[in-house]
């Protein structure tokens, strides 16, 4: 006899049998080809014996192979036998239906069948190592090929199977609905072309692995503990190809009485699991049960797991070249639990939809590490909990696209990465590590079917777009429950747990509502399109920009730090801006809101500009408070009643408009000269909308620093209803400090002059008048006085260590301003610190009480040493002791009323007009 070490051509078959035998006909019968394989039937039981031994391997050939229901196939062996391996070379699928087991040794058993194999309903295994059914054209086993036709060189195969050759296009299939198990610690391997489990599949202590391979590969056993559990390379050269094909999964199930049985349907040669829509191709590996304490499902197609329950105490992977689908029913839940790490990984994509059962269920649960991977769309409508981190990726590490129909919850006792975006239904996240999304986040829908064990948390996501994060969590509210699993103490948290967010928060098709909560830092590039946002956290929050209804940042011992503008309900100013930073607030952009809020308890707070709604500003500052930038207002107007400006109800009596005392005109002040703009300019301003019902805007602000300690503002001003129904209320600007210096910016805006017979409104020196007349007379506003000032310092050079704002503090009201209320152009200079008490020495003994003789060299202090007295000129008042743009100073001296002369003149950046002298105490002097 020929011997040859390639894998020999299969039998040329005239037809090919692809019928699947029923039960009756199943048998089992030797091959003549001189492997000397003897079967002897006793009763229900093949007894098989004889067969080729080389070293510890001992090989059999059969011409069929099948079994009955109640039937027997018993391998005779002994104990010097690692292994058993046997070949079907008639070209009929194996049936399968009764018992395989192996007496006389602990060999391993292998069956291999090219035509196919199908395990039935009543199929099992007593077998005391592992087993393996492959439908592979050949067995490697050392350097040597165990061919599943022709002839071998058994002297050669000596060693240990390692390898399988597919030398087809489309290996044959292989048909599960029996129950395989193996003993504690043995492994169990399904190797075919397509692979469906029905059954189940058990090998407790030890691995499973179900795969459909390609055509025309080589497939090695990876090394333990290599995610790819199976390698698959190119066949060696010369190795040949069988003349014929295998049949494929419909015609396996073709015939027979145990096509129902295996718990498949078979319509115009399309396969699909009963009960279910998907249809079964080539490729394929389905799996309804399995049990181990490792498993790999490969395929080379599609993994479609229906009502599946998988269950490992170690690793368990899904990897698919295609898709991965995963579906559950009314009747039947999903259960897919690993006691270490469980990857999931479609190379062209995930499909997971399993919320039938989400009330007591959680379909996907990993003792460590749970992992979606895919480079096309992953789509997870089910709740997943690690043990370990939870991540999405694509196949080589980077983004992957993350999406959600329904009721998507994570929870994980690690961290959660989302390399890539998240889009769909409102979605939850908790760890106890941390959260980073390197995208954006887009919550497109509300959840009505959310279910979660917070329930404050289920109304939130069933109640409209919401995402919430979570992190830093001692309890989760959706803890993992493995059985049997070993839950692993995750490694990489990093404590405390922080929030990152690499994209935009957004609301599509409405707004969402935000909750973030962390130990640690919380950062994101920008929040929009929102109702309510909750940021809350003891350490530092980091936003870009955020706009919603209601905001709410609250870092309770760290700093808040917004980028570009943030604003709450841009436009109407109807929502609620609040920011608490213990250790300070930077804000480089606007903040726009109904009511704004700022407080710090012990840092600093340095802001862009501010503008309020209705509902006013309110800002409390330990430390500093600074509003370094400016924003133009236009079309402002100015108001004044007649019985506080006579020269203004004498003018509207000669233009024939008359008015009680307590009526209020408005009048329109135009900037610039030759179209130029010369608008007012605010740092700090509340305004209501031209939408607000009448007398809605009462709009104080309140800017509390430095221990607010003295009040340096305190301005009320009446605000009358828009309506002209005459209803007033109180508006004011309030502003209280510490010692510290507070500079408070310009505004341009006009004032009332009379000329000649008539009064206008003109910026000073700027020559454009505006007579008011009757045409632009309209009842409802007042028109207070103001005059024109420019910038102390320009935004670029404010001061590091003083407060102020750069531009005004205003109350108005529309989007063609109406000015109520401005306070500008003023210097609150610091309260000068009290002399240090000098000790009594011979040369000065102190104030001596005794006898009441106070010491010829005690100086005499003058009453008016402590004032600092500031003026600023402008050209027509110049005096001759300091230039334009400059400050005369008088020093403080407390041992002569002799004025310092040394430093007389101090520049200034701008010219100021103001005259102000301040006492000891801070407060103006008459």
């Amino acid at each position: 006899m020929k011997h040859t070490d390639a894998i020999a051509p299969l039998l040329l078959l005239t037809t090919l049998i692809s019928l699947v035998p029923s039960p009756v006909a199943a048998q089992i019968s030797a091959t003549p080809d001189g492997t000397n394989t003897l079967v002897n039937q006793a009763g229900n039981t093949f007894n098989i014996t004889g067969g080729t031994q080389a070293g510890t391997n001992l090989f059999h050939s059969f011409q069929q192979f099948g079994l009955n229901q109640g039937q027997i196939a018993n391998f005779l062996s002994n104990p010097a036998i690692a292994n058993i391996l046997g070949r079907v070379t008639g070209g009929d699928a194996s049936v399968i239906n009764g018992l395989m087991q192996v007496t006389g040794s602990n060999a391993n058993l292998y069956l291999m069948n090219p035509a196919g194999i199908v395990f039935g309903p009543n199929a099992s295994l007593n077998v005391p190592a592992a087993f393996t059914a492959t439908t592979a054209n050949g067995i490697g086993i050392g350097n040597g090929w165990f061919n599943a036709t022709g002839t071998n060189n058994y002297a050669n195969l000596t060693g240990t199977p390692n390898s399988f050759a597919f030398t087809v296009t489309q290996p044959g299939a292989i048909v599960n609905a029996g129950n395989l198990a193996v003993s504690q610690g043995q492994d169990l391997t399904l190797l075919g072309g397509t692979v469906v489990n029905t059954g189940s599949v058990s090998a407790p202590g030890g691995t499973v692995t179900i795969a459909a391979v390609p055509g025309e590969k080589l497939v090695r056993l990876s090394q333990p503990g290599n995610l790819l559990s199976l390698e698959f390379q190119p066949l060696p050269t010369g190795m040949a190809t069988p003349a014929i094909s295998p049949p494929t999964l419909p015609q396996l199930l073709t015939g027979g009485n145990l096509r129902s049985a295996t718990g498949l349907t078979v319509e115009n040669g399309i396969v699909k699991l009963v009960g279910a829509e998907s249809a079964i191709a080539p490729g394929d590996v389905t799996a309804k049960a399995v049990t181990s304490q490792t498993a790999t499902l490969s395929a080379n197609n599609n993994v479609i797991l229906v009502e599946s329950q998988l269950q490992t105490t170690g690793d368990l992977n899904l990897l698919a070249k295609n898709t991965v689908t995963v579906r559950d029913s009314v009747a039947q839940p999903v259960a897919v639990q690993a006691g270490r790490d469980l990857t999931i990984q479609g190379n062209q994509g995930i499909d997971i939809l399993a919320l039938n059962h989400r009330q007591t269920n959680k379909p996907f649960q990993a003792g460590r590490d749970l992992n979606l991977v895919s480079d096309g769309m992953i789509s997870g409508d089910a709740h997943f909990g690690s043990g370990g981190n939870f991540s999405t990726r694509s196949l080589n590490g980077g983004p992957a696209t993350f999406i959600s129909l329904n009721d998507p919850v994570i929870s994980s006792n690690g961290n959660v990465t989302f390399l890539g975006s998240y889009t769909g239904a409102s979605l939850k996240v908790e760890a106890i590590g941390n959260i980073r999304f390197t995208g954006n986040v887009t919550i497109n829908n509300p959840d009505p079917g959310a279910v979660d064990a917070n329930a404050a948390d289920q109304a939130l996501l069933q109640g409209g777009r919401a995402l919430i994060l979570r992190v830093g969590r001692t309890t989760l509210d959706n803890p993992n429950n493995v059985p049997n699993g070993t839950f692993i103490n995750p490694g990489g948290i990093t404590t405390p747990g922080s929030i990152q967010v690499d994209g935009d928060i957004t609301g599509e098709s409405g707004p969402v509502t935000v909750v973030m909560s962390a130990p640690g830092n919380i950062a994101t590039q920008g929040i929009s399109n929102a109702n309510a946002i909750t940021v809350d956290t003891p350490s530092n929050i980091f936003v870009r920009s955020v706009s919603g209804s209601s905001v709410r940042l609250t870092s309770t011992a760290g700093t808040v730090t917004l980028g570009t503008p943030a604003d709450s309900d841009v436009g109407n100013f109807g929502g609620t801006f609040i920011i608490s930073a213990t250790n300070g607030i930077l804000a480089n952009g606007r903040i726009m809101g109904g009511r704004i809020e700022l407080s710090s308890s012990s840092g600093n707070i340095i802001v862009n500009t501010v503008r309020g709604g209705s509902a006013g500003v309110d800002i409390n500052a330990a430390g500093l408070f600074q509003a370094r930038g400016g924003t133009e207002l236009l079309n402002v107007f100015l108001q004044t009643r007649a019985a506080d400006n006579p020269e203004v109800n004498s003018f509207l009596q000669s233009k024939g408009i008359n008015l009680p005392p307590d009526q209020i005109v408005t009048v329109h002040y135009e900037f610039g000269n030759a179209g130029q703009s010369l608008p007012i300019i605010y740092s700090v301003g509340a305004s209501q909308s031209d939408s607000a019902p009448a007398g809605s805007l009462n709009a104080p602000i309140t800017i509390r620093f430095g221990g607010a300690t003295r009040t340096l503002i305190d301005n009320s001003f009446p605000i009358t209803a828009t309506d002209g129904s005459g209803t007033i209320t109180q508006g004011r600007i309030l502003v209280q400090g510490g010692d510290g210096a507070f500079f408070l910016g310009p505004t341009t805006t006009g004032r009332l002059v009379p000329t000649n017979s008539d009064l206008f409104l003109t910026k000073d020196g700027g020559g454009n008048f505006i007579p008011v007349t009757a045409a632009n007379y309209t009842a409802g506003t007042i028109l207070y006085r103001n005059e024109t000032y420019t910038a102390a310092f320009p935004t670029a050079d404010f001061p590091a260590n003083i407060s102020g704002v750069a531009g005004s503090i205003y109350v108005g009201f529309g989007t063609n301003q109406t000015l109520y209320g401005a306070s500008q152009s003023r210097v609150f200079a610091p309260v000068p610190p009290s002399p240090p008490v000098v000790p009594p020495t011979t040369e000065n003994p102190g104030s001596l009480n005794s006898g009441n003789i106070a010491p010829a060299n005690r100086p005499q202090v003058s009453s008016s040493a402590g004032d600092v007295i500031q003026r600023n000129t402008d050209r027509s008042g110049q005096t001759n002791a300091c230039d334009v743009g400059s400050i005369a100073t008088r020093d403080r001296d407390t041992r002569s009323s002799r004025e310092t002369r040394f430093t007389p003149c101090v520049p200034t950046s701008d010219e100021v007009q103001i005259l102000k002298i301040l006492g000891d105490d801070g407060q103006s002097k008459p």
